[in-house]
């Protein structure tokens, strides 16, 4: 598959992910707007960004669970935390 703006990758986060996620927890009327997270839970990302013509260097705005959203700067291509892979096929 070739990369492109706008399709649709999993993502799993990373301790560091985790932290600046937890960071920044927003509350409505005192409640917050999203799910916990933790580390390597896979999420859905669409591709913001791609550099130089790469097919596995990318930016990512990771679907948290809830009304938040994680930016995912220069994330490559693997199988470990910080990193997106394709979705299985079903």
């Amino acid at each position: 598959m070739t990369l492109s703006l706008g399709c649709t990758v999993f993502y799993t986060l990373s301790a560091g992910d985790v932290d600046a996620i937890d960071r920044n927890l927003p509350l409505t009327r005192g409640h917050q707007v999203r799910n916990l997270v933790s580390v390597g839970q896979v999420l859905p990302a669409v591709v913001t960004a791609i550099f130089d013509g790469s097919d596995v260097t990318a930016n990512l705005k990771v679907q948290l669970d809830g009304e938040d959203c994680y930016w995912a700067t220069s994330r490559t291509f693997g199988d470990r935390p910080g990193t997106w892979f394709w979705p299985p096929r079903v």
